[in-house]
């Protein structure tokens, strides 16, 4: 059986900080991310970013051909894909938070629900998955953070009744300020600092295992990220990010 693991990584491809006013979702871009490619023993991609006029994120193509369009409306983005002939594949919505809600596509429909702090953080989210109008899979993600740092201490991830859990045991002095500045969309909630280390076990693992997890980042000089690597135990992945100057 294939161990259900997850590693919450905030600047993974799609990734949007959950701590914004309502606007920011709207807001043009500082750093405009070119290209994200992906080594890792499964995966090996490559993903091209364009913009608009205003400097908003507005379409990216995956090595595959598919095509993801963003369009902006008041307090929220719809997002449609279609794959490398041009069929359509489906269409999602962020709310004015960043936030993906919803993803329609022809095997189905996905709904997303949060729970924010007073920090403005994810507490919780969960997705719940129909196929032909029924709940098929349910996801719920908690994330946990310590109430005198702000620091993400951990994550427990529940699909369908089976618990992975990812603790984060030490941080970088670097700001996790990757997110605002390149405008990933999706879920997980920002660092407040880059992670360093962690440790973390899928539901199939014995009890009291846990895998150790290694973090280490690249920069350029203007001090913008250009890899990251983790290290999960003994499996090795990169992320390579490449801006238009």
């Amino acid at each position: 059986m294939k161990n259900i693991f997850f590693i919450i990584i905030p600047a993974l491809l799609f990734f949007f900080s959950c701590k914004k006013n309502n606007n920011d979702v709207l807001s043009p871009l500082t750093n405009k991310i070119k290209k994200v490619i992906f080594v890792d023993p499964n995966n090996n991609s490559e993903n091209e970013y364009f913009y608009d006029n205003s400097g908003r994120l507005s379409k990216f193509i995956t090595s595959d051909g598919s095509i993801s369009e963003y369009t902006y409306e008041p307090g929220k983005v719809l997002i449609k894909t279609t794959n490398a002939n041009g069929v359509f594949n489906s269409i999602g919505e962020l709310n004015s938070r960043g936030l993906r809600v919803t993803l329609n596509s022809d095997g189905g429909s996905s709904f997303w629900s949060y729970s924010i702090n007073n920090s403005g953080y994810v507490e919780k989210e969960v997705l719940i998955r129909f196929t032909n109008g029924q709940p098929a899979y349910t996801q719920t993600r908690v994330y946990f953070y310590n109430p005198s740092t702000s620091l993400m201490d951990s994550t427990t991830v529940n699909v369908n009744n089976s618990m992975a859990t990812t603790i984060y045991t030490a941080y970088t002095n670097f700001p996790d300020d990757f997110l605002k500045n390149t405008g990933n969309f999706f879920t997980a909630p920002s660092f407040k600092f880059l992670p360093l280390s962690a440790k973390g076990r899928s539901a199939n693992d014995p009890p009291n295992f846990f895998r150790t997890i290694t973090f280490s980042y690249e920069f350029d000089n203007k001090n913008r990220l250009t890899k990251r690597t983790v290290v999960n135990q003994n499996t090795t992945s990169t992320t390579q990010y490449v801006y238009y100057d």
